[in-house]
């Protein structure tokens, strides 16, 4: 089955020389559906069966809203350290690839703009993600992206 949307999560790196990006595993989504088939067509529609379609419409709706819309942003780094010791352990390593050059982009939402060759440079790191709806354009033609404030943009 086919995802009904992606999660790109990536890392955003504050630095003295710029602001940098390391992209982590896409996740996909699914939205799930909410007993939309129950009418064959050939059944009698009464007052009740219209206000219960309306209402599984409008949850249906609510979940799709709510399946798009992305994290808060987490601050993972700050003021030359961490924010706590099991962040470190986890993202220690990857931020250890992309100053040693370790890490290559298969398809790069954000372009670097700087580099940093030691962890003392940066002065903040977040972890971000944008969510989009399958269908709505692909990932090379730039998908809809949805910020972490809610906003959509198209790139």
């Amino acid at each position: 089955m086919s995802p009904d949307f992606y999660i790109r999560r990536y890392l955003k790196f504050e630095h003295i020389n710029g602001v940098s990006y390391y992209e982590l595993r896409d996740v996909r989504g699914y939205f799930f559906e909410l007993g939309e088939n129950n009418y064959d067509g050939h059944d009698d529609y009464d007052n009740e069966d219209l206000i219960r379609k309306e209402l599984l419409d409008k949850l249906y709706n609510d979940v799709i809203h709510y399946c798009l819309t992305p994290k808060k942003d987490i601050i993972i780094y700050e003021n030359n350290e961490f924010v706590n010791e099991q962040l470190k352990e986890k993202y220690l390593p990857i931020i250890q690839d992309k100053i040693n050059g370790n890490y290559v982009e298969k398809y790069c939402v954000h372009k670097d703009d700087g580099n940093f060759s030691n962890i003392s440079e940066i002065t903040k790191i977040t972890k971000c993600e944008i969510r989009y709806e399958i269908g709505t354009k692909s990932l090379t033609n730039g998908p809809y992206f949805y910020l972490s404030n809610g906003d959509t943009i198209e790139e």
